[in-house]
C-alpha cells in the first residue's frame, strides 16, 4: 500500500498517495466521444484504452517509448490538496520517444499515422476500414496537429475534441526533446504512468485467464516530477495559489494569457514587491508581442484561448479575465509604439464589451442589448469589398428598423445610428447602402452590434 502522506525521492520528484492514485485512475478512465466531421461517425472509447493502443501501435512501428506522462492541468488537479476548488480544461499526455536525427520529418509522419490508425478500432462494425486513410482521419477527427523541429525542440502534437457534456479535450504530445516544458510552477507537474499502463495490461490478462487462477498484479508506486525544478516548492505554490516561474522570456507568448487566467482564478504572484511583479509582467508582455507582432495574430490567439478556457456559461468569468488582461497589458507593455499599444487595448475592450453584453442578456433578456450579430472589420481586408466597376457589395446585414451601435478605436467612441439594412466599405469608411453622400462612420477597425 502507498502512503497517505506524499513523499519525495529527490528535489524534483514525489510519490503519489493512495488517494492521488485513485484520482489519477479516475481521470484516465474517462469516456471520450470524439466527433467526426462530414459523414464520419462519432467515436466513443475509454481514455485508458486509447493510451494503451497508442503505446502498442508506436512500439509496433519500431519506436522506443522512454516514458508516458500525464501533464498540465490534469496533473495539477490530482496533486492539489483541495481539488474541489480546481478544475482542468484538457487532458495532456506526453509520450517521450527516441528519434533518428536524420529522419525527423518521416518519423513524425509515421507517429501521426500510427496514432490516427488507432481510431479505426473504435469504428462501428460494418465500416469499410480499408478505404479510410490516415489523411481522412486527420481531416475529420484531429482538432489540431502541430510539428516543431528546430535546434532546441523536436516534438509534435495531435489533439481531439471531446463532445461529451463538460468533456475534457485530449492532447497527445510526442517529444524527442523540448527546451521549455512549462509556463508556471503550478503547471509544471508530470505524472509517470508507464508502470500504471503495465499494471492495466497485467490486470486485463489476469482477468482473461481467471479460469487458470492467475495472481493479480500489485498496484505500482506512481511517481510525479516537477520540471520547474523543485517539487516541494511547486506543490506549495499550487496549494497556496502562488504564481511563480523562471525565465519568462523563454516562454512562447511569454505566458501572458496563462498569467492572467491564474489571476482570475485567485492566484497571486510569488514576488514580494510590486517592482518584481511589474518586471515579470514586462517580460511576459515583451515576449508576447515579439512572438505575435500583428494585431490579427493577437486577435486569433486571444479568441482561441478564450474558446478553450471558458464555456458559454462562464461569460462573466471571461469578462473578468479580459479586464485583468487589459490592466496587465496597460502597465506591462513597454516595447510597443503608442498606436500599436492602443490597438491591442482596443481589441481587448471590444471583446470584453461583447462578452459583458452576452452575459447581461443571459441573465435577463430585458436588461442589456442582445448581440444578434457581431463582426469586426480589418481595413486591409475591407478594401476588397468595394469595386469601382460595379455596385458595392454588402458586407453586413441588419434587420430593417433596428438601431445599431458602431464604435471604432476605443470604446468611448460610440455612435448610435439607425439601421440601413446593409453596410459596405467605401474609401476606408463604413457606409450605409442607401446613405446620402458623406454619411459614413469610421475610421476602422469597427465592431457593429445589433441592439
Amino acid at each position: 500500500m502507498l502512503s497517505t502522506k506524499m513523499t519525495t525521492t529527490n528535489r524534483s520528484e514525489g510519490v503519489l498517495t493512495d488517494d492521488q492514485v485513485q484520482k489519477l485512475d479516475k481521470v484516465l478512465h474517462q469516456d471520450l466521444v470524439i466527433g467526426g466531421q462530414n459523414n464520419f461517425p462519432d467515436l466513443e472509447f475509454c481514455l485508458r484504452d486509447l493510451v494503451i493502443n497508442v503505446q502498442d501501435k508506436l512500439e509496433q512501428s519500431g519506436f522506443n517509448i522512454k516514458s508516458v506522462r500525464l501533464n498540465g492541468g490534469a496533473a495539477s488537479y490530482i496533486l492539489a490538496e483541495d481539488p474541489q476548488n480546481r478544475t482542468y480544461n484538457d487532458i495532456d499526455l506526453i509520450f517521450y520517444v527516441s528519434l533518428d536525427s536524420n529522419q525527423f520529418d518521416n518519423q513524425f509522419d509515421l507517429i501521426r499515422d500510427s496514432v490516427l490508425n488507432c481510431l479505426l478500432k473504435y469504428f462501428p462494425s460494418g465500416a469499410n476500414l480499408e478505404r479510410i486513410t490516415p489523411y481522412a482521419l486527420k481531416m475529420n477527427y484531429a482538432q489540431k496537429h502541430i510539428k516543431v523541429v528546430n535546434d532546441n525542440d523536436r516534438w509534435s502534437l495531435i489533439s481531439f475534441a471531446n463532445r461529451k457534456l463538460d468533456g475534457k479535450h485530449i492532447e497527445l504530445k510526442f517529444v524527442d526533446k523540448m527546451k521549455r516544458q512549462f509556463e508556471f510552477s503550478v503547471d509544471s507537474f508530470q505524472i509517470r504512468i508507464n508502470d500504471l499502463i503495465q499494471y492495466w495490461k497485467s490486470s486485463d490478462s489476469a482477468q482473461a485467464d481467471d479460469a487458470k487462477q492467475t495472481e493479480m498484479p500489485e498496484m505500482p508506486v506512481v511517481f510525479a516530477e516537477s520540471v520547474y525544478g523543485d517539487f516541494l516548492d511547486a506543490r506549495r505554490h499550487l496549494n497556496e495559489k502562488k504564481i511563480a516561474t523562471i525565465r519568462p522570456e523563454e516562454i512562447r507568448g511569454g505566458g501572458l494569457f496563462k498569467y492572467c487566467y491564474l489571476l482570475q482564478k485567485g492566484y497571486h504572484p510569488e514576488p514580494s514587491t510590486s517592482k518584481d511583479v511589474l518586471r515579470l509582467e514586462q517580460y511576459m508582455c515583451s515576449r508576447f508581442f515579439i512572438d505575435f507582432s500583428e494585431i490579427s495574430q493577437q486577435h486569433q490567439k486571444l479568441e482561441c484561448y478564450l474558446a478553450s478556457h471558458f464555456t458559454p456559461s462562464e461569460r462573466y468569468e471571461q469578462y473578468e479575465y479580459l479586464v485583468l488582461l487589459k490592466e496587465v497589458v496597460e502597465r506591462g507593455t513597454v516595447c510597443l509604439m503608442r498606436r500599436e499599444r492602443n490597438q491591442v487595448i482596443d481589441l481587448i475592450e471590444r471583446i470584453a464589451y461583447v462578452t459583458l453584453q452576452d452575459y447581461q442578456y443571459s441573465q435577463d433578456p430585458n436588461v442589456g442589448r442582445k448581440m444578434r450579430k457581431v463582426q469586426s472589420f480589418d481595413k486591409r481586408k475591407s478594401r476588397s469589398a468595394v469595386s469601382v466597376s460595379r455596385k458595392p457589395r454588402p458586407i453586413y446585414e441588419l434587420p430593417a428598423g433596428d438601431m445599431i451601435e458602431i464604435y471604432y478605436g476605443r470604446c468611448d467612441n460610440l455612435l448610435s445610428v439607425p439601421s440601413a439594412n446593409q453596410y459596405y466599405v467605401q474609401s476606408g469608411f463604413l457606409t450605409p447602402m442607401n446613405s446620402t453622400r458623406g454619411q459614413s462612420y469610421g475610421p476602422p477597425p469597427w465592431t457593429v452590434a445589433c441592439s
